[in-house]
Parts: C-alpha cells; sequence; structure tokens
C-alpha cells in the first residue's frame, strides 16, 4: 500500500521540483522574512517584523543548471511513461469491454438455442399437455422445380389481300 502512495506521489514531488527549479530566479523579488518567537516560546516565521524578531536569509540562491536539466528531462520521461501506461490501461479496458460482450452474446446465443430446442421438442410429439390432442406438424413439400423455358414462336407474317 505505501510504494502504491509512493508511485502516486512521485509525479507530485517531480512537478514541485522542477517548478521550484524554474521559479528559483523569481525568489529575488521576495520579501524579508522575520524569525519570531511568542510568549509561550513557540517559533513563527513571518513577514511582518515582530519585537525581538530576527531576518532570516531565505534566499535559495541560483539553480544550478544542469539539475535544472536534468529535471526537466526526467520529467519528460515521465510523462512518456504516464502516457504509455494510460494507453496500455485504455487498450486493456476495451479489450475487457469486449471479451465481456462476447461472453454476454455466447450466453444470449446458448439461451435462444436452448429456447428453440425446448419449443422443438415439445412441438415434435403432437401432445401438448394433454387435453387435445394434436396431429404433429408435417414437413413442407419441396417446392415445384420451375418449367423449362418455352421456345420462341415463329413471327407472325401478314399476308396482303390482292383482291381476292
Amino acid at each position: 500500500m505505501a510504494a502504491a502512495s509512493a508511485v502516486r506521489s512521485a509525479p507530485r514531488v517531480i512537478a514541485a521540483l522542477v517548478a521550484a527549479a524554474l521559479l528559483a530566479p523569481l525568489s529575488l523579488a521576495q520579501p524579508p522574512v522575520y524569525r519570531c518567537q511568542d510568549a509561550e516560546g513557540r517559533t513563527a516565521f513571518q513577514q511582518q517584523p515582530c519585537p525581538g524578531g530576527v531576518v532570516v536569509d531565505a534566499d535559495g540562491g541560483q539553480a544550478d543548471p544542469k539539475a535544472v536539466e536534468r529535471l526537466e528531462r526526467e520529467l519528460e520521461a515521465f510523462r512518456t511513461r504516464e502516457a504509455t501506461r494510460r494507453a496500455q490501461s485504455a487498450r486493456e479496458d476495451e479489450l475487457a469491454r469486449i471479451e465481456a460482450d462476447r461472453r454476454r452474446l455466447e450466453n444470449e446465443l446458448a439461451a435462444a438455442r436452448a429456447r428453440e430446442a425446448e419449443r422443438a421438442s415439445w412441438n415434435d410429439t403432437g401432445y401438448w399437455g394433454g387435453w387435445n390432442w394434436v396431429a404433429p406438424v408435417q414437413p413442407a413439400p419441396p417446392p415445384r422445380p420451375t418449367p423449362p423455358p418455352r421456345p420462341p414462336r415463329p413471327p407472325s407474317v401478314i399476308v396482303p389481300n390482292l383482291g381476292r
């Protein structure tokens, strides 16, 4: 469980490191930070001066360009791995959905075949429920063969009436 939590938090840590490295030059414009102690002796850090407060040097300095470059490469590699993992997960989800559809269709087909077999076995006995006897269903006769085509008729000739 702890390993899964560490894997899930790794992108956040890498993103935070890259953001800190990229935003480091912007830290030059930050106001001073004061370390103060309250009446109970607890230490607090704040931006407003307090009685007896000491200015703390919060300047982180310049980011190492090689470290920034390495973090950017690691972030890009992480994004590539994450995209690959998501694509694989999507493929596995699609395959699982297809397999579930196939099983559902096979079950429906088996149920339809069982219903058809039950109907066929029930009808071919000719006996339904004990009340009435019904003759078994006769199969339909085969279709008649088509007759051969008729030979063509000779053309009719019109004989003119020559006055006879």
